[in-house]
This record gives C-alpha cells, structure tokens and sequence, in this order.
C-alpha cells in the first residue's frame, strides 16, 4: 500500500504532537537531543551514551565510591558509551532512509515499514547495553551503597509524579 504525501505529513504531525506532549510541552526537550524520535518513537544511541556521561559523578554523589569503585564505574561506562556511540551511524543512516522515503510522492509503506523495525531491533540492543551497564554498576556497590541509591531512587520517582 502506498501512502499520500498529505497522509505522511499528517502521521509525522501526530508523531510531533504525541512527542511535544512526552516532553512537557517543549519540542526542544525531545527533539533536540534525539531527532529521530520523532520519526521512529526511539532515541538514538548516541541520545543513550550521552545519558550515561555523568553517571559515576551521580553515583558518587550519591553513595560515596571508593576510588576503586569509581575507576570501575568510569571504565564500564565509557566501554557502554563507546559501543553505543558506534551504533550511532548506522541509526541515523536508517533515520535518513525512513524520512527520504516518506518525503516521496507516493510513500513506500512496506519499505518504512522494514526500516522501523529494523530501527526497533537496533533500540532494544542499545537498551540492553543500558540495563547490563546499570547491572554491573549496581554490582560494585556495597549493600548500604545500593540502599542509599534506592532511597534517592524512590525519593526522586516520588517527586515527578
């Protein structure tokens, strides 16, 4: 099935919309630290590694490392970010494919279609890579270091809702 350059115009303001809302009224918010967002619903890994970056300094703010705990919290965030980062290219290679394809006249449904996936596929490896760097930063911590982490954790969910 092929799509209308107004149906495609019409999907990406929705998409714009849904995103602005996510971001608290800011398109800057989202859009800015994660273009793609807005054509696939996921952030790129570049947007991920970025997230990472000032996790040892938060960690150690908030439970007090040992060097030793803080030298291995900086040596697997910056493996997490490395990998990360090397996923960026292809991501916005996919992003650039997906956004040239709806630009058409006719809208090549079945071939956007092929590239969100393949943009999801690559979204669920960057948010693994996320969850096993947080597992193994969790695992340096001493049981009172994780308590202390989880209390912030609690306090912080408890604020933003």
């Amino acid at each position: 099935m092929k799509l209308g350059a107004g149906t495609v115009a019409a999907v990406l303001a929705c998409l714009a919309a849904v995103h602005l809302y996510a971001a608290g009224g800011s398109p800057h918010a989202t859009l800015q630290t994660s273009p793609g967002l807005l054509l696939t619903g996921v952030s790129s890994p570049a947007t991920l590694a970025a997230g990472l970056e000032r996790m040892p300094d938060h960690l150690n703010q908030v439970v007090g490392l040992s060097a030793q705990q803080k030298a291995q919290t900086i040596e697997r965030v910056e493996q997490a970010r490395a990998e990360l980062t090397a996923l960026e290219p292809a991501y916005q290679q996919r992003n650039a494919q997906m956004l040239a394809l709806m630009l058409q006249d006719k809208a090549d449904n079945d071939a956007v279609e092929r590239l969100r996936r393949e943009q999801y596929a690559a979204s669920e490896n960057s948010s693994r890579k996320v969850t096993q760097t947080m597992l193994d930063l969790s695992r340096l911590l001493t049981p009172g270091q994780r308590q202390l982490f989880n209390d912030m954790a609690a306090k912080h969910h408890q604020g933003s809702h």
